[in-house]
């Protein structure tokens, strides 16, 4: 599995590192040490755990009672609808169950027994 770090954690250890080497009077470091040192702390960052959920079905609302949905695709976490697809004449619509929900960055795809995804 691949392990996620965040962002802002990277760039927070990044800069602590930089002060830090500012504060021991190193103005300039090789490129190649600054890519080492960079490297390392990456290294370095614990995992961030994803966010999971699933996408799970409730009963329509009466606008989605018009379009002929009895019920509905939604994400477990945040209740964000499934991505709906309409067709050319907007006569009907589909609702597509995504690896990820659009809306909160759930992980929506299911876990295995073995916890690999």
């Amino acid at each position: 599995m691949n392990e996620l770090i965040r962002k802002r954690d990277v760039i927070k250890e990044i800069c602590e590192d930089i002060e830090w080497l500012e504060s021991q009077g190193c103005t300039e470091i090789p490129l190649a040490e600054r890519k080492e040192r960079d490297v390392d702390i990456i290294k370095n960052l614990p995992p961030v755990q994803p966010k999971r959920g699933k996408w799970i079905e409730r009963e329509s609302d009466t606008e989605d009672k018009e379009y002929g949905f009895e019920t509905v695709i939604v994400c477990s976490r945040c209740g964000y609808p499934a991505t709906t697809f309409y067709s050319e004449d907007c006569e009907s619509r589909t609702q597509i169950r995504t690896a990820f929900c659009p809306t909160c960055g759930a992980d929506m795809r299911e876990v295995r027994k073995d916890g690999t995804d």
